[in-house]
């Protein structure tokens, strides 16, 4: 599994301080597809793609944050400019670009 064995631990961490739930049975086949061993090199590429995306999703749905549908319905109201405002006060750029050059 790797690199995502800290993605379950930091879910873990998240779940015991309650800040997440924990969908046992989606996480434990997220985790068994991920140590699954594969033969071929095109289908470990495609499982590392095809993760992301899973791991995002999980995550979410673990989350306490409302459903996509009432999240779109409440931005649709807004401009593009207070998007984009909002975004930059709740994610730091340079705190990401720093995470991100830390995972690179």
């Amino acid at each position: 599994m790797g690199a995502w064995s800290l993605y379950f631990l930091v879910k873990a961490g998240l779940y015991h301080a309650g800040s997440i739930g924990f969908g046992w049975v989606g996480n434990l086949l997220f985790a068994a597809a991920l140590a699954w061993p594969l033969r071929w090199p095109w289908a470990r590429r495609a499982r590392r793609w095809l993760a992301w995306p899973m791991a995002l999703g999980l995550l979410y749905h673990d989350s306490f944050l409302p459903g996509p549908e009432r999240l779109l319905a409440g931005l649709s109201g807004f401009s593009g400019e207070y998007l984009w405002e909002l975004a930059a006060r709740v994610a730091n750029p340079w705190v990401v670009l720093a995470l991100a050059a830390g995972v690179a």
